[in-house]
């Protein structure tokens, strides 16, 4: 309906929240200036009420209607309240709480979202900017937040945490404050395997409270967070009960555990809305703050149209309904995301929301499966696969991505031959050798006959391997220990992506031959469960019984797992390997931890590998070394380039500046020789000249990028920033850049130095620090929107060093 201006729209959305009552004038009045009645106010409403009948008493199509009558002291909007989508969210929010009482999850769910979907934005949001702040406005959105707090409880107690992680992000940060949200916010990131991000949460939401009101959180939320770090076993799967109920385990003296008590349901301040209470899950910490900044990123992009898509309008939402099931399904399946939009073509994104080293490898998988279950459903499609850099931007958990290779994927998969999966060359080299293809089907376009394990560094030359006897010697002394002694010893190799974890298990296994006693296990942590390692360990396909993962007083390895260990050692020591923990969920985490004192009288040495960000437990009371592996030396460094490149193209003048921008990797000098090697990077060879600067070649690039999205956030922000600084900065310029405090500058500088992402230099007044790789400080360059790298540059002539 047409309305006239702030108070007609002001008159009416007030009579609307008290319909079918009579609201008196001064009330009005006091309701649409609140801070202070003009002169001509009464002849205003006068007029917005005569105004607002000759609008409700137009004809319509419908036999909606509304009567505005005069009724002393005031006036009367008669209107059925189902027409008033207010109410009709506080009906189905109690018809929910019945549910839930009835216990009937599922129906007090599913009502929940009924009515939470009536919602499209903050209730009056228009007026609202204008200045106004009814109470009636506050207790209504108090009703919203409860019916999601009712919700997500809900979700939680049927083990639904991915499916509610997204909306409680949302919500959770936008209401920093609300104690409860976010910690179901924090439940839901433990079970999802995120352990810093939870207790991130909690240290969000003290610094809100703390800031805001000068109150420290609430004791519920103080023993979530004290359980967490204590990673309280009886929490780890522990579901919500559906009436939302929950005992939580604290430390009792003695080792012994006494119930904690639930969380209280909010009072809400109209209807009631009883929310069930959340329990408690153990998790180690990074702040993240809500909402993110936009950043450059590589992504992977897979496009699915079907091929013949029916012409009557139901067939063809029901076939696209279809589609989007197995394409949601499968992208879900490989931890991809879904931008979402209409048909006809279906996108899956890798790498949005955290670049990872295999984005190619599983979005190339999710691709292949995906045609296979729509050609089992006898449906053909056309399905590419395509990668490129887009920006991405983060209005609240889900981000929204704009690119061009968004709309090249949606081209291709346009008029890609139907039933193949083709994927461009970027996507093909990106897989390091996994992706198998056929041919070339087009021009820059490959058909997939399958994707393979990822290649290993076990079979690499023995020239390569360089720079890690010491590591080598102190695995095989290990296993001399774990023989002599007949105990069980875990090591955890820690290290940045390509530093040479895999390659250094592949030379203790060649060791390993000459131990022909030895039983050797080896299992791929990403995706793996306990049931993986039973049956890597001969035990076979068995029903789940880790019980001691279901919160029982057990906290060891299921009996069937040390029977199969003793089975292996009858004849020798046994060493099981497992590569990747920190992909792993955090019911296998657990349990691989756990392997060593759960056998520590048998011969068995478990070596674990891992990236830096693992959360990092206490040592259990059998053995346990950690090692995290530092940077190759630039001798070991020019070693392999040496062994790597042939002897008419090692490299002369060119060397030193190759071996720097290598940092010590070896995955990097792998690359960088073959780039060399390939003749697509210039540099001063043999007989040669170049003043040409490197290029830093695609797999490192995206390794890099793998690493600074693994970092906490605040300390990725810094290094964006320091990378728009310069070659030298202080904390003083990141200040000055970032608008943080200076003292957390320099924290945050310190830790990237410990992290040995940056180096420090203290001849000066204060520390000066650089980027220890150029490539790490360019690839953090790119990902900065140009226009933030415009101000940047401007601010950065402002520095405090640079002037001083």
């Amino acid at each position: 309906m047409p309305l006239r201006g702030t108070t007609q729209r002001s008159l009416l959305s007030y009579l609307l929240l008290h319909r079918n009552e009579v609201v008196a004038t001064s009330r009005l009045l006091s309701a649409l200036w609140p801070h202070g009645v003009p002169a001509t106010a009464r002849k205003m409403v006068q007029n917005s009420v005569s105004g607002l009948r000759t609008v409700l008493s137009a004809p319509r199509e419908t036999a909606e209607r509304a009567i505005l009558l005069t009724h002393a002291p005031g006036y009367l909007l008669q209107v059925d309240s189902e027409l008033v989508d207010a109410a009709r969210f506080q009906r189905l929010a109690e018809q929910a709480s019945r549910a839930q009482e009835a216990k009937d999850p599922d129906q007090a769910a599913a009502t929940c979202r009924e009515a939470l979907g009536l919602w499209q934005g903050r209730a009056l949001a228009d007026l609202v900017e204008t200045g106004i702040e009814w109470p009636e406005l506050v207790t209504l959105e108090d009703q919203r937040l409860g019916l999601y707090e009712q919700l997500f409880a809900l979700e939680l107690a049927r083990g639904r945490h991915q499916e509610v992680l997204a909306d409680l992000h949302e919500q959770a940060g936008r209401q920093p404050q609300r104690e409860r949200l976010n910690g179901q916010l924090m439940i839901a990131l433990y079970r999802c395997g995120r352990h810093a991000d939870a207790l991130a949460v909690y240290r969000r939401t003290r610094a809100s409270l703390a800031d805001g009101l000068g109150l420290e959180p609430g004791k519920e939320l103080q023993q979530l967070e004290h359980a967490i770090l204590n990673h309280d076993t009886a929490l780890i799967t522990e579901l919500l009960p559906s009436d939302g109920v929950v005992t939580v385990r604290a430390s009792a003296p003695g080792g012994e555990t006494a119930p904690a008590p639930a969380l209280p349901a909010p009072a809400l301040p109209s209807t009631a809305l009883s929310t069930p209470t959340v329990a408690r899950i153990p998790v180690a910490a990074a702040p993240e703050p809500p909402v993110r900044a936009s950043e450059r990123k590589p992504v992977v992009v897979v496009g699915v149209a079907l091929a013949d898509a029916p012409e009557d309008p139901e067939d063809a939402d029901d076939a696209l309904e279809t589609l989007r099931a197995v394409v949601g399904s499968e992208v879900a399946a490989e931890r991809g995301h879904e931008p979402g939009g209409p048909g006809p073509v279906l996108l899956g994104l890798f790498g949005a929301q955290r670049t990872q080293d295999d984005d190619e490898i599983r979005a190339v998988r999710a691709a292949l499966r995906i045609r296979d279950r729509l050609a089992e459903d006898g449906r053909a499609a056309h399905v590419v696969v395509d990668s490129g850099d887009v920006l991405v931007k983060f209005p609240s958990a889900v981000p929204v991505v704009t690119g061009g290779v968004l709309d090249r994927c949606v081209r291709s998969a346009l008029t890609a031959p139907a039933g193949q999966v083709l994927v461009s060359d970027e996507v093909r080299d990106g897989g390091t050798g996994a992706i198998a293809c056929a041919s070339t089907a087009s021009a820059g376009w490959w058909a997939v006959e399958a994707v393979h394990p990822c290649p290993s560094f076990e079979d690499a030359d023995a020239g390569t391997f360089v720079g890690r006897d010491h590591d080598l010697e102190l695995l095989d002394r290990l296993m001399d220990n774990v023989e002599a002694r007949r105990r069980a010893h875990l090591v955890t190799l820690l290290g940045e992506p390509g530093i040479g974890k895999s390659r250094l298990i592949g030379q203790f296994r060649k060791v390993l031959e000459k131990r022909p006693e030895l039983e050797v296990v080896r299992l791929s942590a990403a995706g793996a469960t306990v049931d993986h390692l039973m049956r890597a360990m001969s035990v076979g396909m068995l029903a789940p019984n880790a019980a001691w993962l279901r919160g029982t007083d057990c906290p060891t390895v299921p009996d069937l797992l040390c029977d199969a260990a003793e089975n292996l050692t009858s004849a020798g020591p046994l060493v099981v390997f497992v590569e990747d923990l920190h992909q792993a969920d955090t019911e296998f985490r657990d349990c691989v931890r756990g392997l060593a004192d759960a056998l520590r009288t048998l011969p068995v040495l478990i070596v674990v590998t891992a990236r830096p960000e693992l959360p990092v437990d206490e040592p259990g009371s059998a053995g346990h070394t950690t090692v995290s592996l530092a940077p190759l030396p630039d001798e070991a460094i020019a070693e392999m380039l040496d062994t790597l490149l042939p002897a008419g193209r090692r490299l002369l003048r060119g060397k030193a500046a190759l071996i720097a921008r290598i940092g010590g990797n070896p995955l990097f000098a792998t690359a960088y020789a073959q780039a060399v090697d390939e003749r697509t990077m210039p540099f001063a060879g043999y007989g040669q000249a170049s003043t040409t600067a490197p290029s830093t070649p695609p797999l490192v690039r995206r390794t890099l990028a793998t690493l600074l999205d693994s970092l906490p956030y605040e300390e990725k922000a810094v290094l964006r920033d320091a990378a728009a600084a310069g070659d030298g900065f202080s904390a003083a310029d990141i200040a000055e850049l970032s608008g943080l405090d200076p003292a957390v500058a320099a924290r945050l500088l310190r830790t990237l130095e410990a992290r040995e992402l940056l180096t420090r230099d203290r001849s000066g007044r204060e520390p000066v620090y650089s980027f220890q790789r150029q490539a790490l400080r360019e690839v953090a360059y790119r990902q900065i929107p140009r226009s933030a790298r415009v101000a940047s540059a401007r601010q950065a002539v402002r520095f405090p060093s640079r002037t001083a």
